[in-house]
C-alpha cells in the first residue's frame, strides 16, 4: 500500500514537473486564476434585481443626444422615457450580440488552433475565463432586457439584426484572402474591447441614471477593465509574431474598420425607428437626426479614435504597413 501511495505521489510529482517546464503551475494557483476566481463577477457577484424604490433614468441621458433635442424635450417625459427605455434596449442587445457573436466566437477559433501563429497556455487559459465573462455579461444583458419590460410594460422596438462591429468586420473582410480572417476578426477584437472598456467608464457614476444601471455597468467594468489588458498583451503578442505578407495584407485596412466601426449608420435607422414610435413623422425624425448627428465626422479627436491609435502605437502595430493608412486620412 505505501508502495502504490509513493508511485501515485511520484506520477503527480512528474505531471507538476511537466507543467512547470511549459510555463504553468498546477491547478489554479496561479494568481490570474486566483485573481479571476475572486472577482470575476460571474463568481463573486449577486443578480443585479430591479428596485422599484429606486429613482433614475433607465439609460445614461448624457448618452443619449436625441433625448436633449428640443423637439424631443416638448413631447414631455414620457416620449423621452420611452426612448431612453428603447435605448437600454439597444444597448443591451449589443453587449448581448458582441459578447457572444463577435468575442467568444473568435475566442473559440484561438482556443481550437485556427490562427496562423501559436498561443501559449497562459494565454489560452486567459481567453477561457473571458469566455466565460462575456457569456455571463450577455445573460446580464438580456436578463436586464426583461426585467425593465416586466417593470414598465414598454416592449423592445425590432433591434438591428446586425451590430456596427458585425457590419464592420464583414464588409472590410471582403478586401482580404479567406487566409486573412480569422486573425483579422482577432485584431478587431483587441480593438474592440478596448475600445469598450473605455466606453463603458463613461456610463459609470451617472447620478441621474437609475441604480440598477449603474450596479450593472460598475459589473460589467470590474471584468472590461481585466479584460482590456489581456487583448492589449494579445494585439502586441499578434503583431509581433506575424510575418510580413499577413502585415502587409491587413496593415492596409485596418483604418476601413475602424471608419466603419465606429460609424453611425445602424444608431441612426434605429433612432428613426423610435422617433417614428413617438409621433414624429418621417420628416420630422429626419430633421431631428440631422441636427444631432449631421456634424459628425470621424477626425483624429474623436475620443474612441484617439484611444484606438494609441493603443495601435502602445502594442508596436504601427510600422510601414499600417501608419501610412493612418496619415492619409490624417489621423497619424
Amino acid at each position: 500500500m505505501a508502495r502504490m501511495m509513493n508511485n501515485a505521489k511520484s506520477k503527480i510529482g512528474e505531471q507538476i514537473l511537466t507543467l512547470s517546464k511549459d510555463g504553468l503551475t498546477t491547478g489554479f494557483t496561479r494568481q490570474l486564476q486566483i485573481e479571476w476566481e475572486k472577482r470575476a463577477t460571474v463568481r463573486s457577484r449577486p443578480k443585479v434585481v430591479y428596485d422599484k424604490e429606486a429613482k433614475g433614468y433607465y439609460y445614461p441621458i448624457s448618452r443619449t443626444p436625441l433625448a436633449i433635442h428640443p423637439t424631443v424635450m416638448a413631447k414631455g417625459e414620457r416620449a423621452i422615457e420611452f426612448l431612453l427605455i428603447q435605448s437600454l434596449y439597444k444597448y443591451s442587445n449589443d453587449i448581448a450580440t458582441i459578447e457572444t457573436r463577435v468575442v467568444n466566437e473568435t475566442i473559440i477559433k484561438v482556443l481550437t488552433n485556427q490562427m496562423p501563429i501559436e498561443f501559449n497556455k497562459e494565454q489560452k487559459i486567459n481567453l477561457y475565463t473571458i469566455m466565460v465573462d462575456e457569456a455571463y455579461h450577455a445573460y446580464v444583458a438580456f436578463d436586464a432586457m426583461l426585467q425593465i419590460e416586466d417593470h414598465t410594460g414598454v416592449e423592445a422596438l425590432p433591434l438591428p439584426e446586425v451590430i456596427e462591429i458585425e457590419k464592420a468586420i464583414t464588409k472590410v473582410k471582403e478586401k482580404l484572402d479567406n487566409k486573412y480572417h480569422n486573425i483579422f476578426d482577432l485584431i478587431c477584437v483587441c480593438l474592440a474591447e478596448n475600445t469598450l472598456t473605455k466606453e463603458i467608464i463613461t456610463m459609470t457614476d451617472q447620478e441621474e441614471t437609475h441604480p440598477f444601471f449603474q450596479k450593472i455597468i460598475k459589473d460589467h467594468f470590474a471584468d472590461e477593465k481585466r479584460h482590456s489588458g489581456i487583448f492589449y498583451k494579445l494585439l502586441e503578442f499578434i503583431w509581433i509574431n506575424l510575418n510580413e505578407e499577413y502585415k502587409e495584407h491587413i496593415g492596409e485596412i485596418i483604418v476601413d474598420f475602424i471608419e466603419e466601426y465606429l460609424g453611425l449608420t445602424i444608431q441612426i435607422n434605429f433612432d428613426k425607428q423610435v422617433l417614428s414610435k413617438i409621433g414624429f413623422s418621417d420628416k420630422e425624425a429626419s430633421k431631428i437626426v440631422e441636427d444631432t448627428y449631421g456634424g459628425f465626422k470621424l477626425t483624429k479627436d474623436h475620443p474612441m479614435l484617439k484611444n484606438i491609435i494609441m493603443l495601435l502605437d502602445k502594442a508596436g502595430v504601427f510600422d510601414q504597413f499600417t501608419l501610412p493608412k493612418f496619415e492619409e486620412k490624417e489621423w497619424a
